[in-house]
């Protein structure tokens, strides 16, 4: 939506700067006056003001105002609802966005932290270290950290008793993890809806596969695994959102998440 209102506004840009310019030579050639008063008349004829101060007095400048103003007028009351109609929109999506960020928080608050710790990641004290200087981060550290940990391969290894704990967890945030799915506005959020997806499906997997033999759990953990890398890429956007907008609870959370809290 906000790229075809970008696309549109263009567009409208360069047809009333075209018109400008044809009205502008127009006018000082057909009725003489200086490149000032053309540009005077042609953004008053466009505008519809008229102040009536001054007015074409040939066939030709009458005729060339005529055809300002049919294509004018329509050009520049529809640049000015574009631009209204997308100032809306961005106020609209800057409270969809809090109101995202504030769902994240909820997330963590309630499941992915206690998710985290549940999940036994081998190699977690390398994450740790590799987060440890988040409070100095500026917004590049924040995006490097990010594609760093992504690249990172996670080793989780989980008996039959660690998965039946984080599948007793999960069972019970089966309803919360629900109303999260239902939420309309994760469409926006294509990250946040893939994490919320693959903790679902390992729900699924848990509850379904009792007794597994070796091969299972090998691939429940690769999906656990899926799990924990989301996990560590949405925390680290919504703690980089907290340190530009909230800092002090930014603080709270780089302090106390299990991802950097000292053992």
């Amino acid at each position: 939506m906000m790229e075809w209102m970008s696309f549109r506004m263009k567009v409208l840009l360069v047809i009333l700067a075209s018109l400008v310019i044809i009205g502008t030579a127009g006018f000082g050639m057909i009725e003489g006056l200086s490149l000032f008063n053309s540009f005077y008349l042609t953004i008053i004829t466009i505008s519809t003001v008229g102040y009536g101060d001054l007015t074409p007095v040939t066939q030709a400048g009458k005729t060339l105002s005529i055809f300002l103003i049919l294509a004018g007028t329509g050009s520049f009351l529809a640049l000015l609802a574009t631009v209204i109609e997308t100032l809306v929109s961005g106020e609209e999506k800057a409270k969809r966005a809090e109101n995202l960020h504030m769902t994240v928080g909820v997330f963590f608050s309630e499941i992915g932290n206690g998710l985290l710790e549940s999940i036994k990641c081998k190699n977690a004290g390398m994450v740790k270290e590799r987060l440890s200087a988040i409070k100095e981060w500026d917004r590049k550290g924040f995006e490097a950290a990010k594609k760093e940990i992504e690249g990172m391969t996670l080793e989780i290894s989980l008996d039959q008793t660690g998965m039946k704990k984080v599948g007793a967890f999960l069972s019970a945030k089966r309803d919360l993890l629900l109303r999260f799915l239902e939420n309309p506005n994760l469409l926006e959020h294509e990250t946040f809806a893939d994490l919320l997806q693959a903790v679902f499906h390992v729900l699924e997997e848990l509850e379904t596969r009792k007794g597994m033999i070796a091969k299972e759990e090998r691939h429940v953990e690769e999906d656990l695994r899926l799990v924990y890398h989301l996990m560590i890429r949405e925390w680290i956007e919504y703690v980089r959102y907290l340190k530009f907008n909230y800092p002090h609870f930014f603080t709270f959370m780089a302090d106390n998440s299990p991802l950097t809290k000292a053992e």
